[in-house]
């Protein structure tokens, strides 16, 4: 037993299976003198688990021109340890605390053979302290126990003939960086450097008090835009969403009449039942994203004037429909539903979280598209890339009810100016960026279907702003995501590149491709080339 062990070690030895530094292999049952101690830094030695070195994975170690830098890191490792942890011996040790970092050797000092025994002599290796055993902290144990597999992973990048180094942003182990097309939603933007300059020179005040001046030029800029009286800036769509039903159904009980598919019903926790007290009716949607205007004039008569149903207070739209595939709602088809909906003493709330696409796709205003409504939620961190935030607009005293529900909700915030700023700046960029996301959702759709594989098919009329529905036959659309996230030596091979597509599956039979900020016309490509390297292997 080497002089730096420390003392009880011998025990743990002829108790427990020694697992070699390198490989991870136990050598339970091996010759004694097949193996040769290894001068591990402290915080290994101790660990309850002793740690030695198998000769043969050394001999493979020193063959490369690794070995030396990498345990040069692992007695680096052991010098910060003992700086850090040197406050937790007791004073009994008389141990002088380290306040920097020793000297290390260049490089890491040959084995030497003894009879039958391969040995390392460290460079002045220091006696064991002997500490007195006390209870450790539980966070402290867990860094101990992690401690041995982080050493091997530093090793094993030093031996010959391991596997490459992992390409972490795309999650595969692969010899080239990968290239991540992040498709799975226009949520996953991140502000560029105009975005970012903007919130670090915004003005702020307390926005809860109404005192921060960036955040009332966003809500003015924004009414004027939606051609409504008033906004308001609140962290979230789906609050947003749920401070719009709870405006208009002052009543526990009253209904609203929704798409069954749509994002208020199926994605926002059943806030407006669990909160608001409302009922929630859902209709079928038809494949535009509309609702059946006639299915839609029963359910509203149905409850008027009746003493058994419930009061239709409120219809809700979505524009775009993300379920649908970004269909735009027509403007005609905006003013029927008002139309029916007023006569029946209920209003029309808008979910607009994507508002500005369907601007943008129809070559108008977005006050064109509100003018029918009466509330509008509309979300700043979507294809507009602001990092946070969403406005509710309306009539002056519906924004006045909003304020308060805002703050029954706990959305109220201070200094939000450095928000607004950001948001700011994608209003500005919106008219530029929009259309190139609709463009490069056009350009793949068409791609894949001259594809013409019997997995995956599009229509590309269909595709009308930044989303591509892709019906999946034939494996599930979790599989096809998981294959076109992974990255290969086939395909690096074949394609001379490594992309990693990142996709959601949208249903049991399709996936949902979205595009946004982030995404150029080149990563379009890359991603259509993923695709077809994926079905070209899927073909039998």
């Amino acid at each position: 037993m080497a002089p730096h062990m420390i003392p009880g070690l011998q025990e743990l030895t002829a108790a427990s299976a020694v697992r070699c530094l390198l490989c991870g292999g136990t050598a339970k049952g091996w010759r004694d003198d097949g193996w040769a101690e290894f001068p591990a830094p402290r915080f290994v030695q101790r660990l309850a688990r002793p740690t030695k070195l198998n000769p043969q994975c050394r001999q493979q170690c020193q063959q490369s021109k690794e070995l030396s830098s990498r345990i040069l890191l692992l007695r680096t490792a052991n010098a910060n340890y003992d700086s850090q942890h040197a406050a937790g011996l007791t004073a009994r040790d008389n141990v002088p605390r380290r306040t920097t970092t020793p000297r290390v050797p260049r490089a890491y000092p040959a084995p030497v053979h003894t009879g039958s025994e391969w040995s390392v002599q460290p460079h002045g290796s220091p006696a064991p302290r002997q500490a007195r055993k006390r209870e450790r902290p539980p966070l402290l144990r867990a860094r101990k126990e992690g401690g041995t597999a982080m050493l091997r992973r530093l090793a094993r990048a030093a031996v010959p003939g391991s596997r490459a180094p992992w390409a972490r942003w795309s999650r595969n182990w692969a010899g080239v960086p990968a290239q991540v097309v992040d498709l799975r939603s226009d949520t996953v933007t991140r502000p560029g450097p105009a975005m970012r300059r903007a919130m670090a020179q915004a003005v702020v005040g307390d926005d809860d008090y109404g005192e921060d001046p960036t955040v009332h030029e966003l809500q003015e800029k924004a009414a004027e835009l939606l051609g409504v009286q008033r906004t308001l800036l609140v962290p979230t769509n789906t609050m947003a969403n749920l401070i719009s039903v709870m405006g208009h159904c002052r009543r526990r009980g009253s209904q609203v009449l929704l798409g069954q598919e749509c994002h208020l019903h199926v994605y926002e926790q059943g806030g407006v039942a669990q909160i608001a007290g409302v009922h929630s009716q859902p209709l079928p949607d038809m494949p535009h994203g509309t609702l059946d205007l006639d299915e839609l004039e029963r359910a509203l008569t149905r409850g008027f004037g009746s003493s058994y149903h419930p009061v239709c207070e409120l219809v809700c739209l979505e524009n775009t429909h993300s379920s649908a595939g970004g269909r735009v709602l027509p403007i005609d088809y905006l003013r029927q539903v008002r139309l029916l909906a007023h006569t029946h003493g209920a209003r029309v709330h808008l979910d607009g979280a994507r508002l500005m696409n369907a601007a943008v796709a129809l070559r108008v205003p977005p006050a064109r598209l509100v003018e029918h409504c009466d509330s509008v939620s509309f979300c700043l961190s979507k294809g507009l890339g602001a990092p946070v935030g969403a406005l509710v607009g309306g009539s002056r005293d519906f924004i006045e009810e909003a304020w308060r529900l805002r703050k029954a909700l706990g959305g109220g915030m201070r200094q939000a100016g450095v928000l607004a700023a950001a948001a700011l700046v994608g209003l500005a960029e919106a008219e530029e960026v929009l259309p190139k996301d609709h463009e490069n959702a056009q350009r793949f759709a068409k791609g894949l279907q001259d594809l013409a594989s019997p997995v995956c098919s599009v229509d590309p009329a269909t595709v009308e702003t930044n989303i591509v529905l892709v019906r999946v036959s034939g494996l599930p659309p979790a599989e096809l995501c998981r294959r076109l996230q992974a990255v290969s030596a086939d395909e690096v091979a074949q394609t001379g590149c490594a992309v990693s597509v990142l996709l959601f599956p949208w249903t049991a039979h399709s996936v949902r491709v979205v595009w946004h900020r982030d995404v150029s016309a080149q990563d379009t490509e890359l991603a259509l080339r993923k695709w077809e390297f994926v079905l070209r292997q899927l073909q039998p």
